[in-house]
Order: C-alpha cells, then sequence, then structure tokens
C-alpha cells in the first residue's frame, strides 16, 4: 500500500507517481538487458525482474512503517474512523507546541498508545506479507518458465501460500488497521472520545485474490501432472524402440 497526503493534488500524488516510474524503469530496464543478450522470453523475464522488485519493495515498505510508526508515534487515521476524529477535535488545530500526549493533526494521531502501535504495525505488516507473497509466487513462476521447467513443485507451491496469505493476511490486516485506529482515536484528550465506534469491513480482495491465487496451483498442478504422464510415456515408448 502507497499512500501520500497534502494540500495541492502534486503533492499528494508524488508517492504513487514514482512508485510507477519505478516500475517502469526497472520493466524498460528488463526488457532491454534481455533483448540485447539474445533472450526468446522477454515478456516472462520482464515479469520475473518487475515481480522481484515490487517483492522487494514490499518488505523495504515494510521496514519503513516500522521506523515511523515507532519513531514518530504516529497512527494514519482513514474512513469512517477519520471522520469521528475530525467531528471529535473540530476547531482545535494541529497544536504548535511539543507534547508527549495523543493529539490528532492531519488525518494522523501524534504520540499514539503503544496498543495502537502494535496493532497498526501487525495489520500492516499481514497486509505486506500477503503483496510479497503474491508478487513472490509471480516471480517463481516466471523464473522457472525462463528456466524450462514452468510446472515446478515450487511454483504451485508458492501460489498455494501466496492465496493463504492473501486471504487471512488480508481480511485480519484490514480489520486490525481499523481497530487500530479506532484506539488510537479513543487515547485523545477529547469529550466522548472513548466512545468512538470500532468499525469493520471485509474487504472482498483477498478472496478474490486468494482464488485466482489457488486457481494459479490447481493450473500448475495439473500441467506437472500431463509433464510427468508425458514423460513416463516417452520412456515406455523408448523402450520399445
Amino acid at each position: 500500500m502507497v499512500s501520500s497526503g497534502g494540500q495541492d493534488l502534486m503533492s499528494t500524488l508524488w508517492a504513487p507517481i514514482v512508485v510507477v516510474m519505478i516500475v517502469v524503469v526497472v520493466a524498460a530496464v528488463a526488457t532491454y538487458v534481455s533483448r540485447r543478450h539474445g533472450g526468446t522470453m522477454v515478456a516472462v523475464h520482464t515479469v520475473e525482474v518487475v515481480a522481484g522488485a515490487v517483492a522487494a519493495l514490499s518488505a523495504l515498505g515494510l521496514a519503513i512503517i516500522a521506523v515511523t510508526t515507532f519513531t514518530n508515534r504516529q497512527v494514519p487515521l482513514a474512513d469512517n474512523v477519520l471522520s469521528e476524529a475530525e467531528s471529535l477535535t473540530e476547531g482545535n488545530p494541529c497544536p504548535g507546541t511539543a507534547s508527549d500526549a495523543p493529539l490528532y493533526c492531519a488525518g494522523t494521531v501524534m504520540n499514539a498508545p503503544l496498543d495502537a502501535r502494535l496493532l497498526y504495525l501487525t495489520a500492516m505488516a499481514l497486509l505486506l506479507a500477503a503483496s510479497f507473497a503474491i508478487c513472490w509466487a509471480i516471480y517463481m513462476a516466471a523464473r522457472h518458465a525462463v528456466a524450462g521447467d514452468p510446472f515446478h513443485r515450487n511454483v504451485i507451491r508458492a501460489f498455494v501460500v501466496a492465496g493463504w496469505l492473501a486471504l487471512l493476511g488480508g481480511i485480519v490486516g484490514e480489520a486490525l488497521r481499523s481497530i487500530s485506529m479506532t484506539v488510537a482515536v479513543r487515547s485523545l484528550p477529547f469529550d466522548f472520545a472513548d466512545e468512538t465506534l470500532f468499525y469493520v469491513s471485509i474487504p472482498w480482495w483477498p478472496c478474490l485474490v486468494s482464488l485466482g491465487c489457488f486457481a494459479m496451483a490447481a493450473i500448475f498442478r495439473h500441467g506437472a501432472r500431463l509433464q510427468a504422464e508425458a514423460a513416463r510415456l516417452q520412456k515406455e515408448t523408448e523402450g520399445l524402440v
């Protein structure tokens, strides 16, 4: 997940634009190198490199979120919880003086309590783990395809693991993220802050992505079975000749 905010449109879009530019550059370099070395599977090799790069960015993102969460002691808000915080702090701008007490500023709870930060970090770890697993499965599939063994058992395992992580990590991660935001808002020193409602919604994307991963695992498993059967028949035929 990549997010940014600002007073104007360009300052808000800088993070998505940078990510897209990085992916485009990596894909262009991978395509150029593959063509230069006479590769016959340029598209597959490009997918391999891009998937590996995105997986690495997911791991880097988790490290950045961990440092930010515990160094700045903040929990960003979104959706219904953000609306609740806005209503609680109406007429109270961002404080200009340093304070160790929880405070709300620009869609973020600063100096959030430890339990809220731990919940938020756990949620982001689950969501990024799901993203990493999906990219890793795509990387493994492309890598083994380039190596001439597209139905390798490691590819099947990678898609099965990605499916379970997308399903469980996506649902639990989104739920914990919403809970962490509510816990952070309840710590604010405002009237009725401790009565902030918990909002937990189950997104559809983990179910759809996991279904796709399990389908890919079944397809590759069937391909491996056909490949093994073809190899067995070829060996029997050679024995007859």
